[in-house]
């Protein structure tokens, strides 16, 4: 028998297409695991967003005779500390969160006023922030608002949507988190 040396070209082929695969799906798996990543982050900040809005209304209480909303509160030169609008922006100048990054080019966050405005669509009741995916090509498609994709965090709750990877972009059901759980955990 003579001594065989080395690989047949079939051999080589099969090799390389099952390297071929696991790349294929090494790729995929990396890049849903980055998005997932950058969303659990995403959730960790609007907790700290949600404490600072609760810090706020107890620093500053509303008098009687308004609504009760954080846009009745005033801010500016020689106000004091009352933001008039849903802003992240407001509460880093008042000095209830850090100025590290709330603008994110993956993600929207959104002080609510109970389900209004950006936060109509909360899977909680009477949401403190709401944090949205936005709509970008490098998004997994899970995670785009136009999908239905929300998280949301209230005094006792939170609770997120998932959306659809079809192209009807119904939401999915409510994925719930810790109920009873204050945002300041």
């Amino acid at each position: 028998m003579k001594n065989k040396k080395g690989f047949t070209l079939l051999e080589l082929l099969i090799a390389a297409t099952i390297i071929g695969l696991l790349v294929v799906f090494a790729t995929v798996s990396y890049r849903e695991s980055v998005a997932d990543n950058r969303m659990a982050a995403a959730r960790i900040k609007a907790h700290t967003l949600a404490a600072a809005v609760q810090r706020f209304t107890i620093d500053y209480p509303l008098g009687t005779g308004q609504t009760g909303q954080v846009q009745d509160w005033i801010s500016g030169p020689g106000q004091g500390c009352h933001p008039n609008q849903q802003s992240t922006a407001v509460f880093t100048y008042c000095g209830y969160i850090e100025n590290n990054g709330w603008t994110d080019p993956y993600v929207a966050y959104y002080v609510c006023q109970g389900k209004t405005g950006d936060c109509v669509t909360s899977p909680v009741d009477n949401p403190l922030v709401c944090v949205k995916g936005l709509d970008i090509n490098k998004q997994l498609d899970k995670y785009n608002s136009t999908k239905g994709y929300i998280y949301c965090i209230s005094a006792t709750e939170e609770g997120e949507t998932l959306g659809t990877s079809s192209s009807g972009g119904d939401p999915g059901e409510p994925h719930s988190g810790t109920q009873g759980g204050s945002a300041e955990e």
